[in-house]
Order: C-alpha cells, then sequence, then structure tokens
C-alpha cells in the first residue's frame, strides 16, 4: 500500500531563475511517516536540518545582509516549548572575530547587527561543532546574482526574496502573494525569508513587499507543490521499498538530486549516498527512487530538485547530463572530504568552537560553488544558455 502525503513542515524550497534549488526533506520514523521541506535556496546557503532528540530543529537567516546594518533571525522546531541555544558568529578572511549566543525557542526573533567589515555571518546551534550551520553573505561579496522575485515558489514551503529597501525588523515587512500573506522568518535591507501560503500549483500570483510603510511589487511567481508515495512505512534489512515524489503546477522536466541522510540504515539503489533521477514532464510530473535496507529503524532523504528543463525531450541529451552530474559528485565529495580533514585538525590541535566554526562555513560556501557550477553546466548541455 501506497502512503501519500503533501510535503510540509518546517520549511520549503522555491525556484529561482527557471532553476529548481530546493531541498525536500522526507522523514520517516516508526509507524509514523512525516513529510519536511527544507531550502537551499539560490542565494541563501543553507546546512541540513538538524535532528535533536528526534524533532528538527532549524535556524532561518536573511541570504545576504548589509555590513555596518541591522538584521533578524529566527529559530523553528517541531517542539514549541524547548529551548536551544543558537550562536551566531562573525568572520573575517575565515577567523572568527565575535560569537554571540542566545536561548530561543520556536517563533522568536533574534535582532542583531552585522558589524562593518565582516565577511561573512555564520549561525548554528550551540555544540563545539556546529549543527544546521547557516550562512549568510554580505550583498558586496555574494558569488550569485540574486534574483528580486523567484519564478516559482513551493506552496507551504519558504524562500528567500532578495532587493533593497526592506526593514531590518521581520515585524516591519509584510509579505503577499496574491491576496495571501506570507510569515516573515528572517530579514535584513537586502533579504527576507519567507514562508510561503498555501497557494494552488500553476496559479501565476504577483508577489508584493511592503516595509516600513512602503510597498514593492517584486514581480510574479507561480506556486509548485511536490507529493510523496512511499511504498512502505517501516523498512527492514534487506529490504526494498520505493518513494515517487510528484511535481503538482508545473509539467517541466526536474532533475532531483537524492541523497542519503542515514548510510548506515539503508543505501540509494543507483549509488551509495547519492543519486539523480528526472521527472517525466507531462501531467503525472513524477519521478520514482528506490532504497534498500541496511538495518531496521528510522530513515531519512532528501530530495532535491537541482534543474528544470522545458522540453521534456532534451532529456534525452543524458551524456551531458551525466557529465555534469559527475563533476558535481566529485565536488561535492571533495569538499566533504576537506571538510572532514579540517575537523580532524581541530580535534588534533585541540581547537576551539572557532576552528570548528571556520571549517563548517568553508565548506557550506564550497558546496554552493558546486552547486552554482552544476547549475551552468546543466544550462548550458540541456537549456543552451
Amino acid at each position: 500500500m501506497l502512503n501519500k502525503f503533501r510535503f510540509r513542515g518546517l520549511r520549503g524550497g522555491s525556484v529561482f531563475s527557471g532553476t529548481v534549488l530546493a531541498v525536500f526533506l522526507l522523514l520517516l520514523e516508526g509507524n509514523t511517516p512525516l513529510a519536511k521541506t527544507t531550502p537551499a535556496g539560490f542565494g541563501s546557503i543553507n546546512g541540513s536540518p538538524t535532528l535533536v532528540k528526534g524533532k528538527v530543529v532549524e535556524i532561518h537567516a536573511p541570504a545576504t545582509f548589509v555590513p555596518g546594518k541591522d538584521y533578524s533571525i529566527s529559530l523553528a522546531s517541531e517542539n514549541s516549548k524547548a529551548s536551544y541555544n543558537v550562536t551566531a558568529a562573525t568572520l573575517v578572511k575565515g577567523k572568527v572575530t565575535e560569537v554571540k549566543t542566545k536561548k530561543l525557542k520556536a517563533g522568536q526573533v533574534w535582532a542583531l547587527t552585522a558589524p562593518v567589515g565582516v565577511s561573512l555571518l555564520s549561525f548554528f546551534l550551540d555544540g563545539k561543532k556546529p549543527a544546521g550551520t547557516v550562512i549568510s553573505q554580505p550583498t558586496d561579496n555574494a558569488n550569485y546574482d540574486f534574483p528580486t522575485c523567484p519564478t516559482q515558489v513551493v506552496s507551504g514551503g519558504i524562500t528567500d526574496l532578495t532587493g533593497t529597501r526592506f526593514s531590518p525588523n521581520i515585524d516591519g515587512n509584510q509579505v503577499s502573494f496574491g491576496n495571501q500573506s506570507g510569515d516573515v522568518l528572517a530579514s535584513s535591507p537586502t533579504s527576507i525569508k519567507v514562508r510561503v501560503p498555501e497557494l494552488t500549483p500553476g496559479q501565476p500570483v504577483d508577489v508584493k513587499v511592503t516595509s516600513d510603510g512602503k510597498e514593492q511589487k517584486l514581480g510574479t511567481t507561480t506556486p509548485i507543490s511536490l507529493e510523496a508515495e512511499v511504498g512502505q512505512e517501516v523498512i527492514l534489512k534487506g529490504q526494498t521499498t520505493q518513494i515517487t515524489a510528484t511535481i503538482k503546477g508545473s509539467t517541466d522536466v526536474y532533475a532531483l538530486e537524492c541523497n542519503n541522510l542515514s548510510t548506515d540504515r539503508i543505501d540509494i539503489v543507483g549509488q551509495a549516498d547519492q543519486t539523480v533521477v528526472y521527472t517525466s514532464g507531462g501531467e503525472d510530473n513524477s519521478a520514482t527512487l528506490t532504497i534498500r535496507g541496511k538495518q531496521d529503524g528510522d530513515y531519512q532523504v532528501t530530495i532535491v530538485p537541482v534543474a528544470v528543463v522545458s522540453d521534456p525531450t532534451s532529456v534525452q541529451l543524458a551524456g551531458g547530463c551525466t557529465e555534469c552530474w559527475e563533476a558535481y559528485s566529485a565536488c561535492v565529495n571533495k569538499v566533504a572530504a576537506e571538510e572532514k580533514d579540517c575537523y580532524d585538525n581541530c580535534d588534533k590541535t585541540k581547537g576551539d568552537t572557532g576552528c570548528y566554526l571556520a571549517c563548517s562555513a568553508e565548506a557550506r560556501l564550497k558546496e554552493a560553488e558546486c552547486m552554482a557550477a552544476y547549475i551552468g553546466c546543466m544550462r548550458k548541455k540541456i537549456l543552451g544558455i
């Protein structure tokens, strides 16, 4: 029996400039399957969600900031009563120059000021080794051509809006998608992170931002949604099951990157930790992922739409797609190895939190560079741009 659910939860993803860059987390626990969504938006660099005592905890921070100006962050957690130590660190040329920690509950806001001259902001849950690391970049140090409005958003998910003259205070911004309001989660003068309301997939809406009483129309966006069908809720050692991901609201073909977060418990058939599949396009726009149990227990899989192809027949250019994917896989594997070596060096030198933080921050930036190169390759090979 297939168990079907919408991708909802703490976070969602978004499609920018015709390219999907969202992470969808499917979390299965015992007999109660939960569907979660998390973004890795083009313009924001976010680590994976963090599990604390079995509950997903995530930090919301703006994608970009202005040195010397105020900004605000917030926390999300499945446990609304629990408090977590959130650390905000400033880095200049890879070195930690300032560390601040505040205890937050889900929904609470932390207002901060970005020091002049800072080259990176890093946020993580308290601990010697950073967990759930989120990186923000200054506008003058950004590696991307940031869009002001995503061309597509995930209904009920989270997206980044970038521009100018936003309020650094979360309460100073109101974001509307058509006639519905979004929930602002983080903000700076140049970036707003917002939860998208439940919208009808495939029906375009105008996106407007009112900051301190002044309205801006950022553009028009088309919502999509993603649903999952899970073959079995609990997987046992030696068994296989399938996860079918279906895009609603778009007939375009999406390239989905699938990552295994539970390598000790399951294998993704086709590759040990990562694989890539394409949705079919058309009305039944879906792709199927097969997993095999290595041992009994809960497991996690992330499904990442990393590119959108307007013409379904162009998926036949598999050689080009494979070339792009292999280069991306090699890049992220190299980053992972370098991050591990960096952590090992911190262990050997008995480094403090700043040592591990610098390792994490550098790795997140390099991962973003890997993704940017992959997108460029896909656009060149498939879209011809």
